[in-house]
């Protein structure tokens, strides 16, 4: 698509556009006119904003909005904005202009779209989540926006709109959820809204829980309930306390408690906020019986949010797709240096879009005594920490890794003689060692990890080819000699991999975990440091004690598993001996 295809595209008022799509599109414009056309990285600065839950417009990469706050960048956003006619571009310039440049007149037309797109939609709220997502993501900026600038007119029309989906029959999650915004961002203009229908609606839910959001819905009620008059607690905790203790009695499914526990815990919690007693009493009668029946000591529960789940999709096949049009060659380079498929626990995280993800997910760890404990991120930062990065390498990095690998593998480009150039240009293949037993005789680092990316390969085709396969001893030499590789890239860089014993206080080699503790900062880039900690020491999914100490079963050695250890022998090989080694 060309700059004037392009424009066409994002100007032309009965166009519906994906923004991720427009954004991927300005990227490519702008790298074939090499920096120089700066109006076409203001676009995808632009095209890259996103709406958070306060209704704001956020990027993941907040050192790019620097251009997008400069003085001539106001002036070209200003000059887009009355030249668009596509409602969907208007509020994005035009919020942005507010938020960046304080630009009221921005700031009016975007309230002024968000209506529209709001109201066009209102009478379609019957259940659909991508209907509601549409009315969702126009009625927010709208109030908050209206609210900011002291449009009183706009705002009211904002309140008719939420009224209008409060009095409805709308499926009663979607109230929540804007019940749940405006208690956020607009608790001193809530009383302007039709609140009382819903706690009705709310003291008038069956008495079990009805769906994921069951909790939510009744506890928005009793916080609006606290706005109005506060007369309904002891009512709405008990309700929620019934839903609670009824579904953990029903559950036939559950014998280990995992989710009949928490759920009689925190119906007995709900008892006691209403001050029911003789509920509260025969709700711990109930708990001590399920307690008493458990058969396991712990376990985890990860919910997955289904948007995020497609946002996380649609990248994942973005990055197979950027991959696999490389040359082979090009490929693993990239495949060994590439930052992009890594996480990063700080504030820069490139995808921050999926943090919510990682805070929807709920452990549920059983004590000596049988008792419940739910864990997140207020619990243990450590804990969390460990198992927020294990999510997210599960779900985004190994799936990445896993697609592009067995697709190599498929079209059999990912083969012996393009790991051989590859390796043999890298610092392992550089590396000659002498060998103790006859200092006549010389190898290279290569010759000891080869036979097991021989496995890999073969065992591979034949697991894609629907045939059994075993990777057992590729697995196991390859995490083995991973410890090797990192002794002797330290030994590369002149950093000593002994340590002194805190028993016999004599030196000895380190171990996999200190030489990992030793690693340059200034030849590995944080990124690298994160995945290879995670992969192999514990914390993470501690592969060398695993393996050294046979803790794996036969059915955990898989095709995805060997694809992790194969890419991370490939990322340690990413140095050269003129870059890297003295």
């Amino acid at each position: 698509m060309n700059i004037d295809e392009l424009f066409l595209l994002i100007d032309d008022p009965q166009q519906d556009y994906d923004r991720f799509e427009v954004m991927q599109s300005f990227v490519a414009l702008a790298k074939l006119e090499d920096g120089n056309e700066s109006s076409y990285w203001l676009e995808v600065v632009a095209f890259k904003l996103y709406l958070n839950g306060e209704a704001e417009l956020v990027t993941d990469f907040e050192g790019e909005l620097a251009s997008a706050k400069q003085l001539g960048a106001k002036t070209y956003y200003q000059q887009r904005l009355t030249i668009t006619q596509n409602l969907q571009t208007k509020a994005l310039y035009g919020h942005l202009l507010w938020q960046l440049h304080r630009g009221y007149s921005g700031c009016a037309t975007a309230i002024s779209v968000y209506l529209q797109q709001a109201e066009d939609v209102i009478d379609r709220l019957s259940g659909e989540d991508k209907v509601f997502s549409i009315w969702n993501d126009a009625i927010r900026p709208a109030l908050k926006l209206s609210a900011a600038i002291n449009n009183e007119t706009a705002f009211t029309k904002g309140i008719n709109l939420v009224n209008r989906l409060l009095n409805s029959a709308a499926p009663i999650w979607m109230k929540c959820s804007i019940l749940n915004f405006l208690l956020a961002n607009l608790k001193n203009k809530i009383k302007s809204f039709d609140l009382d229908n819903y706690v009705q609606e709310v003291l008038q839910l069956p008495s079990a829980l009805k769906g994921s959001r069951h909790e939510e819905i009744v506890e928005t009620a009793i916080k609006i309930d606290r706005v109005l008059t506060g007369q309904r607690q002891a009512l709405l905790w008990e309700q929620l306390g019934d839903a609670f203790q009824a579904s953990a009695l029903q559950r036939e499914d559950d014998a280990m408690g995992i989710v009949t526990m928490p759920w009689m815990a925190k119906a007995m919690d709900c008892f006691r906020k209403a001050r029911a007693d003789a509920k509260y009493q025969a709700a711990a009668t109930d708990y001590e019986t399920l307690k008493k029946n458990r058969r396991t000591n712990s376990v985890r529960i990860p919910l997955l949010n289904e948007t995020q789940g497609k946002l996380l999709y649609r990248q994942i096949e973005h990055v197979k797709k950027s991959f696999l049009t490389m040359p082979i060659e090009d490929l693993l380079v990239n495949l060994a240096v590439d930052l992009d498929l890594l996480f990063w626990q700080g504030a820069d995280d490139g995808l921050r879009v999926y943090d919510d993800l990682s805070r929807a997910v709920t452990f549920v760890n059983f004590d000596i005594n049988q008792n419940p404990k739910v864990l997140s991120e207020a619990g243990s930062q450590r804990f969390s920490d460990a198992n927020t990065y294990h999510l997210k390498f599960k779900i985004y990095t190994q799936t990445c890794v896993n697609a592009i690998m067995q697709e190599l593998i498929k079209n059999g480009q990912l083969n012996m003689p393009s790991l051989d150039v590859f390796f043999k240009k890298s610092w392992i293949g550089q590396t000659i060692i002498q060998a103790e037993q006859d200092p006549e005789k010389n190898y290279d680092l290569y010759a000891m990890v080869r036979p097991a990316l021989v496995y890999y390969v073969e065992q591979a085709t034949r697991r894609l080819q629907g045939q059994e396969a075993d990777f057992i001893l590729c697995i196991d030499t390859l995490v083995t000699k991973y410890e090797m590789l990192a002794r002797m890239l330290l030994k590369s860089f002149g950093i000593p991999t002994t340590t002194i014993d805190s028993q016999s206080s004599e030196p000895r080699e380190s171990y996999l975990p200190e030489l990992l503790d030793k690693l340059p900062t200034d030849k590995l880039d944080q990124k690298d440091m994160e995945l290879i900690r995670h992969i192999y020491a514990k914390g993470g999914m501690d592969l060398r004690n695993k393996v050294a100490h046979s803790f794996l079963i036969p059915e955990q050695y898989t095709l995805e598993l060997a694809d992790v250890v194969v890419w991370s022998i490939i990322r340690i090989g990413q140095f050269t001996t003129e870059e890297k080694l003295p």
